[in-house]
């Protein structure tokens, strides 16, 4: 009899490579946090004043950045709770006993090398960019070391809710480093307190995702801690839309703010709309099925970051400079 380990790359590299291809697919998560960082970055610029997009050289790092950091928080995650993922797999919890980490896909060990090599990406990538964007980098990179450390606090790690509003608003701080990305290149004598909404709009559709994938109907309830196991599936059912609608109203006034065609802001409800209505629909009949909020809120975080992304794009346009940066980056 086979097993899953039994087909496990006998190499380090091979391990990871399998791991990535299914934690965390490079074809997806890539222009992800590439579309991330544009629609900070590129709405940045027309809140501080510019009539046309620009992209310096450093924005090619800071996408990268954005991405690494996303695969750096994953791996952290994955070593926090490589116990409980075992303990829960091996007791037949169905999102846990076919895990890379439980069937020997991955290992501990592959996972510390995988860490300190993005580690030393991402100093490498942050060293030259100057001195505004590389303390941005290195408190986002501290909370983020706090963050693998539960905040030196053991019962963060052994509660959900103070597990997420502890690690959660993060994305604030990666809006900060973008922030300081921008003041590198432009300046800060034109921002104002749209840097504030544009925060708040990145933050709010990622709750809506980090709670939407933690609910589950009664029934389908195990020892794995879940937002409707501590509050109640009700609750934990509002949750999304909450966030969502938040969110929503953010990308709205940010939209207003740098004058995007009204059909965005249309696109925004209407997806926020669809994540409501999803949580509606599993509170008058919580099944498996209904509890399944994760993908309308990965609609509504597309909507609040390529649909951002591609709106300013298509309202402004790239100026000299920022046509001959891509032109010559695409070509080398």
């Amino acid at each position: 009899m086979t097993t899953e380990t039994d087909h496990a790359p006998s190499t380090r590299l091979g391990r990871i490579y399998g791991y990535l291809s299914e934690m965390f697919p490079p074809a997806v998560v890539i222009p992800s946090g590439v579309a991330s960082f544009a629609a900070m970055y590129f709405a940045l610029q027309i809140l501080g004043g510019a009539d046309a997009l620009s992209i310096p050289w450093r924005a090619w790092f800071g996408a990268a950045t954005v991405v690494l950091v996303m695969l750096l928080l994953r791996v952290y995650d994955e070593l926090k709770d490589v116990e409980t993922d075992l303990r829960l797999g091996r007791a037949g919890d169905p999102r846990y006993k076919h895990r890379a980490i439980v069937t020997g896909r991955i290992r501990e060990d592959d996972l510390v090398a995988l860490r300190w090599w993005v580690t030393g990406a991402l100093l490498a990538i942050n060293a030259p960019l100057g001195a505004v964007p590389l303390i941005g980098f290195l408190v986002l990179f501290f909370v983020t070391w706090l963050s693998y450390h539960w905040f030196f606090w053991p019962a963060v790690g052994n509660n959900l809710l103070l597990a997420f509003a502890t690690h959660n608003p993060m994305t604030l701080l990666l809006v900060a480093y973008v922030v300081a990305l921008y003041v590198q290149d432009f300046g800060a004598a034109g921002l104002s307190g749209g840097v504030v909404w544009l925060a708040l709009a990145m933050w709010l559709p990622m709750a809506a995702w980090e709670t939407s994938r933690k609910v589950r109907c009664p029934e389908d309830e195990t020892e794995y801690q879940t937002y409707s196991k501590l509050l109640g599936w009700r609750v934990a059912g509002l949750l999304p839309a909450a966030f969502g609608v938040g969110g929503a109203l953010c990308l709205i006034a940010v939209a207003r703010m740098t004058a995007l065609p009204g059909l965005y802001a249309v696109v925004v409800a209407g997806s926020a709309c669809l994540l409501a209505g999803a949580c509606v629909r599993f509170l008058l009949r919580p099944s498996s099925e209904s509890a399944n909020l994760k993908p309308f809120a990965e609609g509504f975080i597309f909507v609040s970051t390529v649909g951002l992304a591609a709106a300013l794009v298509y309202t402004y346009g790239f100026g000299e400079r920022g046509a001959a940066d891509a032109i010559y980056i695409a070509i080398t």
